[in-house]
C-alpha cells in the first residue's frame, strides 16, 4: 500500500485503522465514524460591530466566549465553535446554529445552519442590522464549505452499521479523504456522544464526491441515526421554527443558552421558564413497534432497528408531526409529537411525567410503567398505528435531574427572605406597646 499522508486531526488508533482502509477507529469499546453532514448552509459576517451584533441575538454570550477562544488558541485560531440558537422576540427557536469564529482580523464569521433555512435567517439578520457595522453574505456554492462529523457509536450502535454492511460501502472515503488537503476548521462537538465538527477547505470541495456515486444515503442515515438514538436534534425538521421552545429543545442542557447573560432576542419567556423549574414537556428518542407487539425492553440503551438495508431504513414509516396518545384512552389526549424518524427510531417531544419515570414535582407522577402510547396516523388511515416508547438518555437525566437541583437551592433563600418579610419587626418591637409601625396594640 502506497504512503498516504494522513490528516491531523486522526489519532494513532485512528490512523492505524485508516491504513487498514477502514474509515472508522477503536478505543476503548467506542468507535469514532466521521461522516459528512448533508443539507448544512452558511451565512458570512464581518466588520467591526459583528460580536455585539451576535450578542443580541443569539441565546449564547458570545463575547465572552470569543475571549475565550481567542486567549485558549495561538495564532488567534480558534479551538472550538459556539452551539447557540436564534429565537424571535416571543422566545421561540428560529434556527439552531453553530458559529464558526474568526482565525484573523481578516476572515469573516461563519453562521452555520439549517440548509433549508438559510435564507429565512439572512431575511431575519438583515432586518435586525439597523446601524450595526457588520456585512452578511450568503457564500455560492463553489464557497461553501462541507461539514463533517466525528460521532462517538457505542458498540452495539457500531455492529448495527457493520451488519447493515452500511461501513463497506464507506471504504473508499479512506482512500480519498486522506488526499483532501487542507481542512478550514478542526473542532470540538460539545454534545454528547459527538467528537469532533469538521469544515473542509471549499477550495478543494468535499461535496465533489458526492455528485459521482458516493453513498449519500448512507452518510445521511448514518449521521441522522446516531443523533436520533441520543436524543440530539438538530435543524428545523426536529426544532419546528417559530414554534418550538429552546428549553423543550434541550438547547440548555446541550449548552446552547447562557442564563446569566445580558439582553438578546427572546430572552424574557425564556429566562422565565427557567426559573420557573419545570420544563414538562422534552425532545426525547423513541422507537417504533408494530400495534400487536409487545413493548421492547425499558433496559435497552437505545433502540435498535430491523436490519433490512438503508433503502428500507430511510422509509418514513409515518406522518411528521403525527399527535402520540395512550393506547386505549376513551379521549385522545395527545401526550406528544412525533417530530420525524428514520425507520423505527426517531424524535419526539413528549410530556415527561406521562411518558417517562421522571419526576419534576413533588405530586403524584402520572407515569404508569404498563401504558402504551400510539402515533396517530389521522382519519382515513388503512395503516395500523403505530405504538411508541420514549425513553431518556444518561445525559438527559442528568442534565434534568441537575437543574431541578439548581432551581430547589435557587428557592430556598427566597421561602427565607418570603418568611422574614412576613415578620413586621424584632422581638422588641413586636413587644412594645407601639408594635412594629409604631402604632399602640393596647386594647380600647
Amino acid at each position: 500500500m502506497y504512503a498516504r499522508r494522513l490528516p491531523l486531526w486522526l489519532c494513532s488508533r485512528c490512523a492505524s485503522r485508516l491504513q487498514k482502509r477502514r474509515f472508522y477507529a477503536t478505543q476503548s469499546g467506542v468507535k469514532a465514524l466521521t461522516v459528512p453532514v448533508l443539507n448544512r448552509a452558511f451565512i458570512s459576517l464581518k466588520g467591526a460591530d459583528a460580536v455585539p451584533f451576535l450578542q443580541g441575538l443569539t441565546t449564547r454570550n458570545i463575547a465572552t466566549e470569543y475571549d475565550k477562544i481567542r486567549n485558549n488558541s495561538g495564532n488567534d485560531s480558534p479551538s472550538q465553535n459556539i452551539y447557540t440558537a436564534f429565537l424571535n422576540a416571543q422566545g421561540r427557536v428560529l434556527n439552531d446554529a453553530f458559529l464558526w469564529p474568526p482565525r484573523s482580523d481578516v476572515e469573516d464569521w461563519k453562521i452555520e445552519v439549517d440548509g433549508n433555512e438559510v435564507h429565512r435567517l439572512f431575511a431575519h439578520l438583515k432586518k435586525h442590522k439597523l446601524r450595526s457595522k457588520v456585512e452578511l453574505k450568503l457564500p455560492d456554492e463553489k464557497e461553501m464549505p462541507t461539514v463533517l462529523s466525528e460521532i462517538m457509536s457505542d458498540p452495539s450502535e457500531a455492529d448495527i452499521f457493520e451488519r447493515s454492511d452500511m461501513l463497506k460501502s464507506m471504504e473508499g472515503m479512506s482512500s480519498i479523504l486522506p488526499q483532501v488537503a487542507e481542512i478550514e476548521y478542526n473542532t470540538a462537538d460539545s454534545r454528547p456522544h459527538m467528537r469532533r465538527r469538521i469544515l473542509q477547505d471549499p477550495q478543494l470541495k468535499f461535496k465533489l464526491l458526492l455528485k459521482h456515486g458516493s453513498p449519500t444515503s448512507t452518510w445521511n442515515f448514518i449521521y441522522t441515526y446516531h443523533r436520533f438514538c441520543h436524543g440530539l436534534p438538530e435543524g428545523q425538521t426536529d426544532i419546528l421554527r417559530e414554534t418550538a421552545l429552546p428549553l423543550e429543545t434541550n438547547l440548555d442542557l446541550l449548552g446552547a443558552i447562557d442564563f446569566r447573560k445580558g439582553c438578546y432576542l427572546g430572552q424574557e419567556l425564556t429566562i422565565r421558564t427557567h426559573h420557573t423549574g419545570v420544563v414538562r414537556k422534552r425532545i426525547l428518542p423513541v422507537q417504533l413497534y408494530p400495534f400487536d407487539e409487545l413493548s421492547p425492553s425499558l433496559e435497552t440503551p437505545f433502540p435498535v432497528p430491523n436490519i433490512r438495508g438503508v433503502d428500507n431504513q430511510m422509509k418514513v414509516l409515518v406522518p411528521q408531526n403525527a399527535q402520540i396518545s395512550k393506547v386505549g384512552a376513551s379521549r385522545g389526549r395527545s401526550v406528544g409529537k412525533l417530530l420525524g424518524n428514520v425507520g423505527n427510531i426517531g424524535l419526539a417531544l413528549c410530556r415527561l411525567e406521562m411518558m417517562t419515570d421522571i419526576r419534576l414535582t413533588g405530586e403524584a407522577s402520572q407515569y404508569d410503567p404498563n401504558q402504551e402510547f400510539m402515533v396517530n396516523l389521522g382519519e382515513g388511515k388503512d395503516q395500523k398505528p403505530w405504538k411508541v416508547r420514549a425513553f431518556v438518555p444518561d445525559w438527559m437525566r442528568q442534565g434534568i435531574a441537575d437543574g431541578l437541583r439548581s432551581h430547589s437551592r435557587e428557592q430556598e433563600p427566597d421561602l427565607e427572605k418570603n418568611i422574614e418579610s412576613d415578620v413586621p419587626g424584632t422581638d422588641e418591637e413586636l413587644t412594645s406597646p407601639h408594635g412594629a409601625f409604631g402604632m399602640s396594640t393596647e386594647r380600647t
